[in-house]
Parts: structure tokens; sequence; C-alpha cells
């Protein structure tokens, strides 16, 4: 959240609707601040969210219940079966989740109680009364804030990592990825309940905290404290994501790769939406959708309000990358999806992103097929011998580099049809 632009035309268990004009909107600030390490936390639990069964996967978890389903690692509990016992009860759990957007109320509670167990004591209930009431559980300390919690089931993470050095204070006591992989394993945990919060389909924001302490014994130690509290209030619904560079394409965001002043605006034909968002340095973004008309095409517009060219990344999949450069005030459209029936978050993962074909240039016996695209992608250049059939042959593919791109292929007919098909997980 960056509101500074002149608006344009452990396991803790427990709206009015109104248009604006097409030129008016609102920045939206009740998303908060997150720092580079709190957001890689969200981006890690938003893309686990979106295929549970890949970050298994990914972790090399096996379901090693008895009878246990091999496709459905994600839901493997050896211990007390919490997450179902045939393959039906399984399955649900490898459904995608939507996406968490960030709340400030819930970022002060996280980071206050990762002060308070820094100072006072580990635990899921306030150690003492700097903060909150002594005894607080999550729920209380959110209502603290003015935040009122309606998640079900398990709504709070916390974790502590220490480490110790002759020589200095170590740069990290509890990396945040070690820490997100260790909750999402969960192996002490028998019915895996850090796994479960994560995977709360029931939540739609969360707020992350962080507190790092210093001291010296005779070695140089360093503590990190960490907290997530996942939640749900009202009826507030988001699109929300993050926007950052993968500068060393390794696929995933990384600590320091957030992009921010890019503007995101939604529009419903020629009509803005009520609200808009411009992303923080870590990249984070959260934009409320509450005024939007269930069932319409939105359409997302990015902006880059930075004085000199910005590259940006964003997820359309678990592991698929979309790339764009974007020049001082350059405005594009990443995409569009459909305003959810439901209270439901959506983010760049749920987009639809168009690729129109420019030009086929045949020459000999070949045929290049020109199309717009967008950098990272990959896409697959199909052809038919008639348009009615649903029997495509693929031909050519192909990873875009830019906005506009080429495949060609052998022309063998001269009646061939052709079509780009975009590649995505």
């Amino acid at each position: 959240m960056t509101c500074n632009r002149i608006i344009r035309s452990g396991v803790f268990i427990a709206g009015l609707l109104w248009l604006a004009p097409a030129w008016a909107a609102t920045c939206y600030t009740g998303d908060g601040v997150l720092t580079n390490r709190l957001e890689l936390q969200r981006w890690m639990i938003n893309r686990a969210r979106f295929a549970p069964e890949r970050e298994a996967d990914r972790l090399g978890l096996t379901n090693s219940f008895t009878n246990g389903h091999p496709d459905y690692d994600v839901c493997e509990d050896v211990n007390t079966n919490a997450f179902g016992g045939t393959t039906n009860q399984w399955a649900p759990w490898t459904l995608p989740r939507q996406p968490l957007a960030p709340n400030a109320r819930l970022i002060t509670a996280a980071n206050n109680h990762c002060k308070d167990m820094a100072e006072s004591g580990y635990g899921h209930y306030s150690p003492s009364s700097n903060y909150y009431p002594i005894g607080s559980d999550p729920g209380e300390r959110a209502e603290h804030e003015g935040y009122t919690n309606q998640i079900s089931g398990y709504y709070e993470n916390i974790g502590y990592g220490w480490a110790y050095s002759s020589g200095g204070y170590p740069a990290d006591a509890y990396p945040p990825a070690d820490f997100h992989d260790n909750l999402y394993i969960d192996a002490p945990i028998t019915n895996r309940g850090h796994r479960q919060a994560i995977l709360n389909d029931t939540g739609r924001e969360i707020g992350l905290g962080f507190f790092r302490t210093n001291f010296f014994n005779g070695y140089y130690n360093t503590q990190d404290y960490y907290t997530q509290d996942f939640g749900a209030d009202s009826s507030n619904h988001f699109f929300t994501e993050t926007v950052f560079n993968d500068a060393n394409t390794n696929s995933v965001y990384d600590e320091g790769e957030g992009v921010g002043g890019i503007e995101i605006r939604l529009w419903d034909g020629t009509n803005q939406a009520a609200w808009y968002d411009v992303s923080g340095t870590s990249g984070s973004f959260a934009i409320p959708i509450n005024t939007l008309t269930d069932g319409h095409t939105i359409r997302v517009e990015l902006t880059n309000t930075n004085a000199t060219s910005r590259q940006i990344t964003f997820p359309l999949g678990y592991t698929t990358l979309a790339g764009v450069t974007l020049t001082n005030q350059e405005t594009f459209i990443a995409g569009y999806y459909t305003q959810p029936s439901g209270i439901t978050n959506v983010g760049f993962r749920d987009l639809i992103v168009t690729t129109q074909c420019a030009s086929i240039t045949v020459a000999g016996t070949n045929a290049t097929v020109a199309f717009s695209s967008l950098g990272r992608l990959n896409y697959r250049l199909e052809s038919t011998t008639n348009l009615l059939s649903t029997n495509w042959t693929a031909v050519a593919s192909g990873t875009a580099t830019g906005r506009t791109s080429q495949l060609t292929a052998s022309a063998t007919n001269s009646t061939l049809f052709y079509r780009v098909m975009l590649l995505r997980d």
C-alpha cells in the first residue's frame, strides 16, 4: 500500500453497494505495510493455497496413512486422520484456496505479539500486558485492534528460531522460507494444525509479524520470532497478489524482489472500481472488490508510477510467471477475471490472459504466426484443417521474451488454420 498519487480519470483454534464515476476511485489503505520478509511469507502461503498438492510434492510429503491415496499427499496424517479417510474426503484438500490479502490491523496484532513473545515469553496467549491484556488469545488481540475475526478453525501460527556465533550476530536465526516449509511439513504435530491454518479455506486476510532480538553472553545470539494471524472480517473480499521482479529467474518471489509504485486498477467496462491500490516496496497490494457486480468481466490494469521503467513479474500459476517492462506512466492490461458470486478473493492466478494473432506469413513450406504475448510465458502453435473440429495438432512451441512473439511451423496444407495457446500450470 503506497497511496500518494493523484487520482486520474503453533496453532490456535478458534456492505453497502455504490457506483463510482468512471474517473473516480479511492486508494485502499486497509492492507497496511508488509516488509520484504513478511511479504515473502505471504507469497509462499498464497502459492501453497493455489496448489496445495504441488506444495506437498515440492516438500516431499507422502500419504502414509493406511490405504491412503498417493495423489493426495497434502492431507496425509498417519496419527489422527484429521484430513479424512477416503479418497472423496482427501480430494478437497488438493483444491485451490483463495489468496490471502494483507490487513493492517492483523499486521499490528501479529507484530505486537512477536515483540511480546521476545520480551516476555513464547505462546499463543499474550504473556504480558505490555500490548494487550495478559492472557489475550489471537482473536482478542485482533479485536483490540478493531478487527472482528469471523474465521473458523485454525487461525494462528507462531514460530521461534535461535542461532549463535562467536564472530558476530548471525544474519538469520530462522529464515522465513524455512519457517514456511516447517509449518507446511508440520512433522511434530499429529493433526498437522499449522498446515491446516495455512490452507484454512474460510480465511481471506492475513496479518504477519516478525521481531528479532540480539544479545551477547559469551556468544553472539540472534532470536527470530514470527506470528501469522489468519482472518475473515465481515463481507470484505479482495483482488490481491504480489508485484515483483524475478531477477534471478527462479520462478519464485525472493526477499527484496518486490516492485513498488505499480498502480493496480480494476475496470468493469468503462466504470472503474471504487478502490485501487499501489504496490508497496515489498510488492504487496490489495483492492476491495465488494462494490463490483457478480458475474461481470473485470479488467485488471497496471500502471508504472515510478520515474523510470520497471520490469515486473506476476504469477499465473504455481510456477508460471508473466513478465513485462513498463515505462513511466505506461498502463498495461494484465488480464481479466469474472467477479465471483460469493465472498471470495481473487488474484493474478485467476486471470484470463488474452492472446491475439497479428499475422500469418507463408514462405515456402513454412508458416510464421505472429501474436501478442507476455514475456516468460510458454505458448504452443496448433493447426487444424477444419475450424469446426476439436482436433487441433501441436506444430510448434516456444517461450516468449516480450509483448510480441512468433512461432513457425511447416505448412503442409494450404488450408490449415492456426491458433496460439498459452500454457500455464
